[in-house]
């Protein structure tokens, strides 16, 4: 009975443009509470908090696209919403770099599945591009390069040394 009422006063705030209340009928929409979980609503009331620069409707935004909850799954995309919160709201420094610790995860998962979709292409990114000498058109071919397997463990290589050095130096202050 409480939500039903909450959604309800939510709902009349938000009809006066009021970003938080907009947010907060995104968070009932998402959750199911005081009405039926539907994350296409969700994400029209948190795009819409987002266009009044609410920081956490636009995290929210990035999420959704991030795990494809009710938006198209895009990571380029989240990876925009993400920037676009600490622009915002400088303080989400945390939760946003956490978010994007996640999305990296993410997206070297879905590069290495081949699940992982360039932007306005429609190409997965595991299919390399090369020309044919008959007619120049694009063809792709399915192979993971050798060299981007072995920049991707550099870098995880790297970025576990500096982690140790860091915690190093800690240890001995």
């Amino acid at each position: 009975f409480f939500d039903q009422q909450a959604y309800r006063y939510f709902s009349f705030s938000a009809e006066q443009n009021n970003p938080e209340a907009r947010l907060k009928l995104g968070d009932y929409h998402y959750y199911g509470i005081g009405t039926t979980a539907n994350l296409e609503q969700a994400a029209e009331c948190y795009i819409q908090a987002h266009n009044m620069r609410n920081p956490q409707a636009t995290f929210n935004l990035g999420y959704m696209h991030q795990t494809g909850q009710g938006l198209p799954k895009d990571l380029f995309l989240a990876k925009r919403y993400y920037d676009l919160t600490l622009v915002n709201d400088p303080e989400a420094f945390l939760p946003v770099g956490l978010a994007l610790i996640g999305l990296f995860f993410h997206f070297i998962r879905d590069y290495l599945a081949g699940d992982l979709v360039l932007p306005n292409t429609g190409v997965p990114t595991t299919e390399t591009p090369t020309t044919d000498d008959n007619n120049n058109d694009l063809i792709y071919s399915s192979e993971l390069e050798l060299d981007t397997i072995l920049i991707l463990i550099l870098g995880f290589t790297l970025g576990f040394v500096l982690y140790l050095r860091q915690r190093a130096l800690l240890r001995q202050q």
